[in-house]
């Protein structure tokens, strides 16, 4: 109801928050690319996620992409 608010006088433990850091960037490059239209910041943003970049090889990311933007 009223979004997300963090909860005062709570800090994570450096490992944790580079963790959570990954996935932000992730999230925030993504939004990023959505606003300006650039599909190569939204190919960069999936290939950077590190659950992504796991499993695939930069040229399956950019395949991957093309076809979601299509869909």
């Amino acid at each position: 109801r009223f979004g997300i608010n963090m909860a005062a006088g709570i800090t994570l433990p450096e490992a944790c928050a580079a963790t959570c850091m990954a996935s932000i960037n992730v999230q925030r490059m993504s939004v990023h690319a959505a606003i300006a239209g650039d599909i190569d910041l939204l190919k960069l943003a999936v290939l950077h996620d590190p659950l992504v970049g796991a499993v695939s090889t930069p040229e399956e990311v950019w395949q991957m992409v093309d076809e979601m933007v299509v869909a």
